[in-house]
């Protein structure tokens, strides 16, 4: 007689997992590209908005004539120039916008809200040379890497290395540590 092999769960098969970490990665990647989108949104209504205001003023103050016409014209570039330069936050492409202690603390939140008990206590930067880094292990089955940018001490990104064994506690781990990395970097 021969034994029937028992079928893992779906959540345990290689596959599964491969298929959540790519879902993770795109996920984190998009939220990238709407943070581009909104900052080139704001950029171009504060230039309308300059644009509009200046050519206001310029229309109740101005007279007739052709060197008046230039000069008014170089005047309101000016303007825009300035008044978008002035409301328009430099960021630095390619960060999530904080720092690494805002990322413990985010996800120290997350945890708390879904009761999991998983904290990160303190992040220990290492300096690298283009940019530093940190590793915290969460469980023994997971791990979580960011990369800091030197210039600003803004977090870069935040990956997740996850290992199973095969039980359901790695499992458990993996994907509980899927959805908190989701909840502190949204």
């Amino acid at each position: 007689m021969k034994k029937e092999k028992e079928k893992k769960p779906f959540y345990k098969r290689w596959w599964f997992i491969v298929i959540a970490v790519i879902a993770f990665s795109g996920v984190v990647s998009s939220m990238n590209d709407d943070e581009e989108v909104a900052t080139e949104e704001v950029e171009a209504e504060a230039e309308e908005t300059a644009s509009e205001e200046a050519i206001e003023e310029n229309e109740d103050d101005s007279t007739t004539g052709e060197d008046n016409d230039v000069d008014n014209e170089e005047t309101i570039e000016e303007e825009v120039n300035e008044e978008v330069e002035e409301e328009v936050v430099h960021e630095i492409p390619g960060t999530l916008g904080y720092d690494a202690e805002e990322f413990a603390s985010r996800y120290n939140a997350a945890s708390e809200e879904l009761q999991v008990g998983w904290t990160i206590d303190e992040i220990n930067v290492t300096e690298g040379e283009v940019q530093d880094v940190f590793q915290h292990q969460i469980t023994p089955n997971v791990i979580i890497n960011g990369t800091v940018n030197k210039a600003d001490d803004s977090l870069r990104e935040v990956t997740m290395i996850a290992q199973s064994d095969g039980s359901e506690d790695a499992a458990y781990d993996i994907l509980f540590n899927m959805g908190l990395m989701i909840m502190a970097t949204n």
